[in-house]
């Protein structure tokens, strides 16, 4: 059974996945228009990774959410260590095997998360009440 926690974090991560996508799109026929279409390639596989890595973390915080405190706690900490290693195997294996264009693959994975950062660490900030 979902929480509403976890139905109101799946919401929101929904809409900060859709504005990634966006971005990420953008990026690729940037590069495709500004450079060649192996760029643009390179563009969205990097911008593919910041997605996936913000998909994971969605899912992680809400099951997260429905786990007891201490349990929870347990699966963002680990959580946080799978997503950093998925994205570095995931670099290597564009990089190494292939083959593709190390300045767009960065740039589609930076502006992406840039996105991702903006859209999503501006929620959820309350103004302390004012105690006069």
């Amino acid at each position: 059974m979902k929480s509403a926690t976890a139905g109101t974090v799946q919401a929101r991560a929904r809409k900060v996945l859709g504005l990634q996508l966006a971005i990420g799109a953008v990026v690729a026929a940037g590069f495709y228009l500004l450079q060649t279409p192996a760029h643009a390639v390179a563009a969205a596989y990097g911008s593919a990774i910041s997605l996936l890595s913000a998909l994971w973390l969605s899912r992680g915080v809400a099951w997260a959410s429905e786990q007891a405190r201490g349990t929870g706690e347990a699966i963002l900490y680990v959580s946080a260590a799978l997503r950093f290693l998925m994205v570095l195997a995931l670099f290597a294996l564009g990089l190494m095997a292939l083959r593709l264009q190390a300045v767009a693959m960065v740039a589609g994975f930076v502006l992406v998360q840039m996105a991702f950062v903006l859209a999503a660490g501006g929620r959820d900030q309350v103004e302390p009440e004012n105690k006069n």
